[in-house]
C-alpha cells in the first residue's frame, strides 16, 4: 500500500478489513482495492456469495463475472445478459456502474458489506410455469429408464353358461389364454397362447414376438406375430411382421399432443387463478415478471380458459381465453411413423400358416 493511503484511511481500512475477515475469511489488499467475499443480494434475496474488488472508500466496486454468469443467465432475459457481457473487463470484472447501464439499480453497503441488484420485472427472463408441476426456467422433461429385467404372466379364464338353445345347455367348458412377457435390458420377449378345454384339449398359438426398445428414442424395433400399428383409413390385422414404429409410451412424461399455452405480465406480486372450463384447476402467487403459462389441459373442440389475476392491493384483472383442440392432432415437431414388411395369416388361426406368396408393406408418417 501507499504511504498516503495508510495515513488518509487509518480508521476506516482496518474495521472493513477486520469486519470481512470475521464474516467472510477471506481480503486480500490489490493496490488500492480490495478483494473480499460478498454477499449478493438480488431483489431482496440472497443469490450468492461472490468474489468483489473494492475501493478503500467504498465508491467503486467490481465483482468477478465468473461468479455470476450462471445465475444471470437464468435471470435476465437474453437482450439485458448480452449488455453486461460486453461490459466485462478483460480480467473478468464487471463493474457496479455497468450493471446500472444496463437498467438494473445495483448499490454497496460499506457498513454490511453488502451488495444489493434491484431487476425491473420488464428485464427478468420469462418463466415457465407448468400447470402439471412447479414454476420453473427450463421446462426440461425427465427421461424414464425401465428396469433392467421385468416381466409378467397373466391367466385369463373364460367360461360360459348357455340357456334357452335345447342343446348342451349349461356350464360350457372354460377356455384360458396365457400371456408372458420378458424384459431383459430392453430386449423384450411376447408369448400368447390359448387353451380350449371342450372335448380334446388343444393349446394354439396367439403370438410371439421379440421387441428391442429404444425409451430415449422412443422407438422401437419389433419381428414376430403383430397387429399392424395404422392410422386415418388404414385396417389393423395381424402379421408375420418386420416393424419399425414411434412408441410414445416409452417416455411417459413426454406429451406428444399439442398443448395450449398463454403469456402472462405480472406488474405487482399477485395471486393467480386459472379455470377451464369454468373449473378451478391451479392456484397461486408470482412475483412480478414475465410467465408463460403451459400445459393447460384442453379437451377435444372448444375449450374456455380464463386467468383471473389479483394483487396485493385487491385490484383483479380477467383474461379470458378460447382454444380449439383436436386428439389427432401433434405438437409442433413431434412425429408419428411407422413402417413394416411382412405376410398375412392364410386364416385368423396363426397355425394354419402364413401366405408367403402374397408379402406386403405398410406404413404411414405424421409430421407436427
Amino acid at each position: 500500500m501507499h504511504r498516503a493511503f495508510v495515513t488518509e484511511r487509518l480508521v476506516v481500512l482496518p474495521v472493513v478489513i477486520c469486519i470481512a475477515l470475521l464474516e467472510f475469511g477471506s481480503v486480500s489488499i490489490r493496490s488500492e482495492d480490495l478483494e473480499m467475499l460478498l454477499p449478493f443480494v438480488v431483489d431482496e434475496t440472497l443469490l450468492l456469495e461472490c468474489s468483489a474488488l473494492v475501493s478503500s472508500q467504498g465508491d467503486s466496486v467490481h465483482v468477478r463475472w465468473a461468479d455470476l454468469a450462471d445465475s444471470f443467465q437464468t435471470l435476465l432475459r437474453d437482450e439485458s445478459l448480452r449488455e453486461l457481457i460486453d461490459e466485462v473487463s478483460e480480467e473478468g470484472y464487471l463493474a457496479l456502474t455497468d450493471i446500472e447501464a444496463a437498467g438494473l439499480t445495483a448499490s454497496f453497503d460499506l457498513q454490511s458489506l453488502e451488495i444489493a441488484v434491484q431487476v425491473p420485472p420488464r428485464l427478468l427472463r420469462t418463466r415457465s410455469v407448468r400447470m402439471s408441476g412447479r414454476t420453473v426456467h427450463d421446462a426440461s422433461i425427465p427421461t424414464v429408464s425401465p428396469s433392467e429385467v421385468s416381466g409378467f404372466f397373466n391367466v385369463r379364464m373364460l367360461a360360459a353358461n348357455q340357456v334357452g338353445s335345447g342343446q348342451a345347455d349349461g356350464l360350457q367348458s372354460p377356455t384360458f389364454s396365457f400371456e408372458q412377457m420378458f424384459n431383459v435390458r430392453n430386449w423384450v420377449l411376447e408369448l400368447g397362447e390359448t387353451l380350449d378345454t371342450a372335448g380334446k384339449a388343444s393349446l394354439g398359438r396367439q403370438y410371439g414376438r421379440v421387441i428391442r426398445d429404444v425409451p430415449s428414442k422412443r422407438v422401437r424395433y419389433s419381428m414376430g406375430d403383430l397387429r399392424v400399428a395404422a392410422a386415418s383409413f388404414q385396417d389393423s390385422v395381424p402379421f408375420l411382421w418386420f416393424g419399425l414404429e414411434r412408441e410414445n409410451r416409452l417416455q411417459p412424461f413426454h406429451q406428444p399432443r399439442p398443448r395450449a399455452h398463454s403469456e402472462l405480465f405480472i406488474e405487482k406480486e399477485s395471486e393467480v387463478e386459472i379455470f377451464v372450463n369454468g373449473d378451478r384447476v391451479r392456484r397461486m402467487r408470482l412475483t412480478p415478471g414475465p410467465y408463460r403459462i403451459e400445459d393447460l389441459q384442453l379437451t377435444a373442440g372448444s375449450t374456455e380458459v380464463e386467468m383471473v389475476v389479483t394483487d396485493e392491493y385487491g385490484v383483479e384483472k380477467r383474461i379470458d381465453l378460447s382454444f380449439a383442440f383436436d386428439q389427432a392432432l401433434l405438437a409442433t415437431d413431434e412425429s408419428d411413423y411407422y413402417l413394416g414388411f411382412g405376410w398375412k395369416p392364410k386364416s385368423g388361426n396363426l397355425d394354419d400358416g402364413y401366405s408367403w406368396n402374397e408379402p406386403v408393406l405398410s406404413g404411414f408418417y405424421r409430421w407436427g
